[in-house]
C-alpha cells in the first residue's frame, strides 16, 4: 500500500523524461491509457507494482480514523459511506386514497 501512495502523490506533471515519452505516443481511446502508461513508467524507473492490484486498492474505501472524521466534520466536508440527508421538509401534500378501517362500534 506505500507503493500505491507513493505513486499517487509521485509528480508525473513536473518529470521532464515522462513528458518526453507522453508526446511520444500515439493517442488512445483506452480510459485507462493514462493510468497503464503512469504504471508502466513508474514501474520501470522508480517501484515496481502490479496494476490489477492497485485497482483493487482504488475500489476498497478508504478507513478513516477517528480525527479524521472529527476534522472532516469541522470543516463541513462530505464522511465517505455516510449519506446525506436533505433538511428540507416534503412540501407536497397527498390526500388519502384509502377509507380508515371501521371501529367495531361503527360497523
Amino acid at each position: 500500500m506505500e507503493t500505491f501512495e507513493s505513486f499517487e502523490k509521485y509528480d508525473f506533471e513536473n518529470d521532464q523524461a515522462f513528458q518526453q515519452g507522453l508526446t511520444l505516443l500515439p493517442k488512445s481511446d483506452d480510459p485507462d491509457f493514462m493510468l497503464k502508461t503512469k504504471h508502466f513508467y513508474y514501474s520501470k524507473y522508480v517501484a515496481q507494482f502490479d496494476l490489477q492490484e492497485y485497482k483493487q486498492y482504488k475500489q476498497q474505501p478508504k478507513k478513516l480514523s477517528f480525527q479524521e472524521i472529527m476534522e472532516k466534520v469541522s470543516k463541513g466536508e462530505e464522511i465517505p459511506g455516510i449519506r446525506q440527508i436533505p433538511l428540507v421538509l416534503q412540501e407536497s401534500k397527498a390526500e388519502a386514497v384509502m377509507e380508515p378501517i371501521k371501529k367495531p362500534w361503527e360497523l
